[in-house]
């Protein structure tokens, strides 16, 4: 496998989706295990602790990917607003977030569309959307414009969590196929538990994707109704009602092998495939990442 396997920090220890702790800390049980070669923060509103997160990453040698997501989805933000103020106060925090990013040393921001307004306003916040994304994109290259920052675009479920605008993986690849024609540096972040909460199966998702695909995330979920685990909250590949099984994370890397995800070039760096999955019931982070190193050894083993 050319790529990296990585980690979603920010699962890993929730509490740093808040941008508000120093949890710099807990790198060190991504980063003393030796086997992970990427890892993804997120946002760190505070200037010294992002400056402390700069040095241990850089130090580190491992790619760093970013994601937006936990400062975009709960804060009522809308990259798809019609409203062109709440857009452009959505832009302004997208913004923030690729000024982080490139401070942090990442290689892509990672995304959210916004809130789905229903069948009737789709196509005018798709547009709305497309102007947000082409806005960053923009910005982004104008920072940086030898090696800009890429930002990646997560399709999410419709009607099962956050229920997003994006939306079905081949209406997102066409979405980002457009603004692709102006701006190289955005694509999509594939979640395989976001597929299975459209109702696509991962090698549909992964084909739809198609081209844009530039980044992906192994997950799993629960979509039993009445379980408190229902929704996008990311839990372990041995949860009693979850829609995957340890198996199926080979099948995914499978569909992402066939599909040249890790041979071809790859505009965030090196291809990266991430384990986001959040502790229940007291587990122990470094027990997860066990499990996750055993998913893939079998995959290459076989």
């Amino acid at each position: 496998m050319d790529g990296l396997v990585g980690v979603v920090h920010y699962a890993l220890f929730p509490s740093a989706g808040s941008g508000t702790d120093d949890l710099t800390g807990t790198f060190d049980v991504i980063l003393d295990d030796g086997f992970f070669g990427a890892i993804e923060v997120t946002w760190m509103n505070d200037e010294r602790v992002r400056r402390k997160a700069a040095r241990i990453l850089q130090s580190t040698g491992l790619q760093v990917m970013f994601s937006g997501g936990p400062a975009l989805l709960p804060s009522g933000l809308n990259l798809a607003a019609l409203s062109e103020s709440e857009r452009k106060r959505a832009v302004d925090l997208g913004k923030t977030l690729v000024d982080q990013a490139y401070e942090l040393g990442a290689r892509n921001l990672l995304l959210a569309s916004g809130p789905d307004p229903g069948a009737a306003l789709r196509t005018s916040a798709i547009d709305a959307f497309k102007t947000s994304l082409e806005e960053l994109c923009e910005y982004a290259l104008s920072s940086c414009p030898r090696d800009p920052l890429v930002i990646t675009v997560e399709p999410f479920d419709r009607d099962v969590h956050w229920r997003q605008l994006l939306g079905p993986t081949a209406l997102s690849a066409a979405v980002i196929g457009e603004v692709r024609t102006q701006y190289k540096n955005c694509g999509i972040t594939l979640d395989m538990s976001h597929a299975a909460q459209l109702n696509e199966g991962i090698e549909d998702a992964v084909r739809d994707a198609g081209d844009c695909l530039v980044h992906a995330h192994i997950a799993n979920c629960v979509l039993e109704r009445g379980d408190s685990l229902y929704g996008d909250l990311h839990p372990h590949f041995d949860v009693g009602n979850g829609v995957y099984m340890p198996k199926d994370v080979s099948r995914f890397l499978d569909a992402l092998d066939s599909s040249g995800f890790f041979s071809h070039p790859c505009p965030c760096g090196k291809p990266v495939v991430s384990f986001e999955i959040k502790p229940v019931a007291g587990q122990d982070p470094a027990a997860i990442l066990r499990d996750c190193k055993t998913y893939v050894r079998g995959w290459k083993q076989r």
